[in-house]
């Protein structure tokens, strides 16, 4: 059984601090903004490398590897983000936020 599945199965953090590499998924979460969506940490294409394949690794997971509900995903993101309802820019925001702010 993989390390992570592991800590997670314990029900320690799936993250430890000392976890955190360069190019993480935290290298694009502002702890200090609730979690918001940031670019400020990747300082070059490695990190943004590290993060983009974590991110990838993290939908797949996520979504099953279920194509539809990926194609779903990225079509409500494209609604949401340029809709100019005051609804949707709300829940467009929440879903920015990250879940592991306070990581």
């Amino acid at each position: 059984m993989s390390e992570v599945l592991v800590r997670f199965q314990k029900g320690s953090s799936l993250f430890f601090k000392e976890d955190i590499l360069a190019g993480s998924y935290l290298h694009c979460v502002d702890q200090e903004n609730e979690g918001q969506f940031t670019i400020d940490l990747l300082d070059h294409m490695g990190d943004a490398g590290g993060a983009l394949e974590q991110m990838f690794f993290m939908i797949g997971y996520l979504s099953n590897n279920d194509e539809e509900k990926i194609k779903g995903a990225l079509a409500s993101y494209y609604v949401l983000s340029k809709s100019k309802s005051e609804h949707d820019k709300r829940l467009f925001e929440k879903f920015m936020k990250s879940p592991f702010k306070d990581l």
